[in-house]
């Protein structure tokens, strides 16, 4: 007996620019009656592929004609990308404020503008570290945190923080002033202790990029700076 199987590639565009398209090529296997795909278990991030095309343009509409594909990589791969080049930024930027600490700064999440009650950052220069606002940051990326006063330490307040980051829910829990946390159980070490100031609570930007899965940027004009968080 012979068996046909049916394979079904599915692409989802994730980023496209003037440059390049990023899209995720998922591949599923259906039966041969070609009805309804059968579902399948999730692949790995290893195993699904993220393919970048380049855009070709029309001469006179400048409509998307077309893509080109140019290179595939995984899944997990791109976000080991996207920690370094965040990483890459932060480290530019905390050395533009070791010289000019009191730089004016907004702050744009998702493409939107915030207008916090408090500074927009904090920078450290004991460790060369920029802190962010996290009320802020959860309110517009959809995680869940809260301030309670600590069971283990007197007078010391406790960051609890969840959130799904890349279908895995994340359970964070920060001791303010401490620059040790724990990451769905494990000890993890941040570069700048977190702090409360103006009554809201900062925590270091890297370990957002790291643990929770964000991406960072900044655009600095006439010297003012944006921080991009995505």
């Amino acid at each position: 007996m012979h068996w046909r199987v049916k394979i079904v590639v599915v692409l989802e565009v994730v980023e496209i620019t003037n440059q390049v398209a990023i899209v995720v090529i998922v591949i599923k296997k259906g039966g041969s009656s070609g009805g309804n795909i059968i579902p399948t278990s999730p692949l790995s991030d290893y195993e699904r592929v993220i393919g970048t095309t380049e855009p070709v343009w029309g001469g006179r509409t400048k409509k998307l004609k077309k893509t080109n594909p140019i290179t595939g990589i995984s899944v997990y791969d791109m976000t080991i990308f996207k920690i370094h080049d965040s990483r890459a930024k932060i480290m530019e930027l905390s050395n533009i404020l070791n010289t000019k600490p009191n730089v004016n700064a907004k702050l744009i999440v998702n493409g939107k503008t915030i207008d916090p009650d408090s500074q927009p950052y904090i920078y450290d220069r004991t460790n060369n570290s920029v802190l962010l606002p996290i009320r802020f940051l959860s309110d517009e990326l959809g995680f869940t945190i809260s301030l309670t006063d600590s069971p283990v330490k007197n007078r010391v307040k406790r960051l609890l923080l969840t959130g799904i980051v890349n279908g895995e829910t994340k359970s964070i829990i920060m001791d303010i002033g401490s620059e040790y946390c724990y990451v769905n159980g494990s000890l993890v070490k941040m570069s700048s202790k977190t702090v409360i100031q103006d009554g809201r609570t900062y925590i270091p930007v890297d370990f957002m990029v790291e643990y929770l899965g964000l991406t960072f940027s900044y655009y600095k004009e006439s010297g003012n700076i944006q921080l991009i968080i995505n």
